[in-house]
């Protein structure tokens, strides 16, 4: 009867219990195969690696200088005979250079001396455009003072212009007032004549008109005070001489500013 029953693949025969130690023994062997075969790769790799020229002479070139000649160097020995110790300073003293002189490595592709030329020609040219700077604000100091000068001497033209016309005015009043019937000089009066006077006195005309502005106005104002004791700065018309002399600041426009 037993030979006829059957495998009971539940039982503890078929299901077998799994070795937790037997996996975890096997773990860190293949991590530390994956990381000495990866090491491998990145030093095969480094090596395989082709470095640029130029660093490599940076790094021998600074390994070279960094490196300390041997006493059985030729050019040592040359200097041991001199008398140089190591550790000394050149010279009779030992007062002298202890270290080598450092070396400039040039960098740039330009040619011996171009730097130091572009340097120079770059100074040149600042210091120039110093110099073009001052001659430039010299100039427009110069210029602005000429243009405030030609501004004062239009406004003063203008000026003498309006108190000519007004001494003229004011000469016809008062000419007219003493039943003077023709100006004592043409430019006594405003230019407002009939065209029979302008050809009688064409010659005349051009005798005034030679006469500047600032000459008409002065003659003009001696007349205006010595005749009638009048300034037309002040504005008034005084009883005498001494009045005149006395009240008025002057017979130009300057004696009656406030600055005066």
């Amino acid at each position: 009867m037993a030979e006829d029953e059957e495998d009971d693949y539940m039982s503890n025969i078929f299901v077998e219990e799994p070795n937790p130690h037997k996996s975890l023994l096997c773990k860190p062997q293949k991590v530390a195969r994956k990381h000495e075969l990866e090491n491998k790769r990145k030093d095969l790799n480094a090596k395989s690696r082709v470095q640029p020229r130029h660093i490599v002479e940076q790094e021998s070139r600074t390994k070279g200088l960094a490196t300390a000649i041997t006493e059985d160097n030729p050019g040592f020995k040359l200097l041991a005979k001199m008398g140089y110790k190591i550790g000394e300073g050149l010279g009779a003293k030992g007062e002298g250079r202890t270290e080598p002189v450092p070396v400039d490595v040039k960098s740039g592709r330009t040619g011996l001396g171009r730097d130091s030329a572009v340097k120079e020609a770059q100074a040149r040219r600042q210091k120039m455009q110093v110099v073009v700077k001052e001659k430039r604000a010299k100039l427009e100091k110069i210029q602005h003072k000429q243009f405030r000068e030609r501004m004062r001497d239009r406004f003063n033209y203008k000026q003498v212009e309006h108190d000519l016309y007004k001494s003229q005015k004011v000469c016809l009043h008062l000419d007219e007032s003493s039943d003077i019937e023709r100006p004592k000089c043409d430019f006594y009066w405003p230019s407002i004549v009939t065209e029979d006077e302008q050809n009688e006195d064409s010659e005349d005309d051009d005798d005034d008109e030679e006469i500047s502005p600032d000459d008409k106005l002065i003659l003009l104002t001696e007349y205006l005070r010595t005749e009638y004791f009048y300034c037309i700065w002040c504005g008034h018309r005084f009883s005498d001489k001494n009045e005149l002399s006395q009240e008025c600041p002057g017979n130009t426009a300057a004696c009656h500013d406030d600055d005066c």
